[in-house]
């Protein structure tokens, strides 16, 4: 009877716990290369970046140093944060104006759960708006 009651028992428990916080996907054209190696990292100067939660879309608007840096956002996904990271690379051997370029990009997000998740870009808690 103790068995069949420690089974019933650790069941009930397992069934309570919070399912995991599913695997999100983001369709990001900026993401790094292997040919990144090659290249200097630079900043990218992020203004804003707004989570448009009907659209599961995330906008980020700044600028990048020249016209040759390349915008690059990598992102990371622990249990309750989806972590971006924006920055910009450059080659070193090309010689370029310098005059910033201005970047308004958007990444879709798919598979993004209604709640539990916050959106940190460098650092900062993305508001919705």
């Amino acid at each position: 009877m103790k068995i069949v009651l420690s089974i019933v028992l650790f069941f009930f428990f397992a069934s309570c716990n919070q399912s995991p916080t599913p695997k999100v996907m983001v369709d990001n054209p900026y993401a790094p290369l292997k040919s990144d190696n090659d290249l200097i990292l630079s900043p990218a100067f992020l203004e804003k970046a707004v989570w448009i939660v009907e659209e599961h879309r995330l906008n980020l608007k700044g600028s990048l140093p020249t016209p040759c840096n390349q915008l690059r956002v990598s992102y990371t996904q622990s249990k309750n944060k989806l972590e971006f990271e924006i920055y910009s690379l450059s080659n070193p051997e090309l010689i370029c104006a310098q005059m910033v370029q201005p970047f308004d990009v958007d990444l879709f997000i798919k598979d993004y759960p209604q709640r539990g998740i916050n959106i940190i870009v460098n650092g900062h808690e993305v508001n919705y708006p």
